[in-house]
């Protein structure tokens, strides 16, 4: 008889997923910090994994753009790894760490597309992967952005209207046709996914809440459920911290308590 996840212990389940995800035993009392190692790995494999209602494919982009934000390579090639094992694709993942870039600048995508290609070609997969932009002319990314976010790009021009000259033009700019245009508009990831994976790079890199709200709506609106959002930062949780996970939680409430709008 097959146990369910609610009737294995964690412990069970731990060993079940992480054999499955990474192709070995979990931590018993190898190493130099097997304690550790057995906190560690059965929270994340034999709890965390195992609740909420995503997807496996979803559960493993999350943690690859959450290590992708935070910069932690090492981990982040193993967990490239596990997420072919986790039946993602290798499109898939090259978006999850393409979708961080607008939060946490260039220079963490272009070191975790190293490590990226690295995995891939132990996989004798061919880079460069298909292409998957769908703005045909750069003169068309500011109205591409528009169409993803139309209310936004709006907001983002009144906002900033008091800073000093081009910058009062230019922000709006480059938040819609680079943040939007440019990555938003990607195929390889369904819609709510890459709003799902967004919520994730923008707490693991730098919490802002109005990033974060944006985000959250715009999830909704692909239709995410509150209870996705709040699986998808507890998925990312052991990679960023309970204090990150708290504080967006606290953020998200108010998304829920203004009806879908923002305060």
């Amino acid at each position: 008889m097959n146990q369910t996840a609610d009737s294995m212990d964690r412990i069970t389940l731990c060993a079940e997923t992480f054999r499955r995800l990474f192709e070995r035993q979990p931590t018993t009392n190898e190493g130099n910090d097997p304690e550790f190692m057995q906190i560690m790995q059965r929270y994340i494999f034999g709890e965390i994994w195992h609740k909420g209602s995503l997807s496996d494919p979803v559960r493993a982009l999350c943690e690859v753009t959450a290590m992708t934000a935070r910069h932690t390579l090492p981990a982040l090639k193993n967990h490239i790894r596990s997420a072919f094992n986790a039946r993602c694709t290798a499109v898939q993942i090259r978006e999850a760490v393409y979708l961080c870039a607008p939060f946490t600048g260039f220079p963490h995508v272009m070191e975790a597309c190293v490590v990226m290609n690295e995995v891939f070609a132990e996989k004798g997969i061919q880079v460069p992967l298909p292409n998957t932009r769908t703005i045909e002319k750069d003169t068309t990314r500011l109205n591409v952005g528009k169409s993803l976010f139309p209310d936004k790009a709006e907001n983002f021009t009144s906002r900033f209207a008091t800073l000093p000259q081009p910058y009062d033009e230019f922000i709006p700019y480059i938040l819609t046709a680079y943040g939007f245009g440019d990555f938003g508009s990607r195929n390889g990831l369904i819609r709510k996914e890459r709003e799902l994976l967004c919520i994730v790079a923008i707490v693991c890199s730098e919490i802002n809440e109005d990033l974060l709200k944006l985000h959250g709506l715009a999830a909704m609106d692909a239709g995410a459920t509150m209870e996705e959002i709040v699986c998808a930062l507890v998925q990312a949780s052991p990679y960023m911290g309970l204090g990150r996970l708290l504080t967006s939680l606290e953020l998200l409430k108010l998304i829920n308590q203004s009806g879908g709008t923002l305060l």
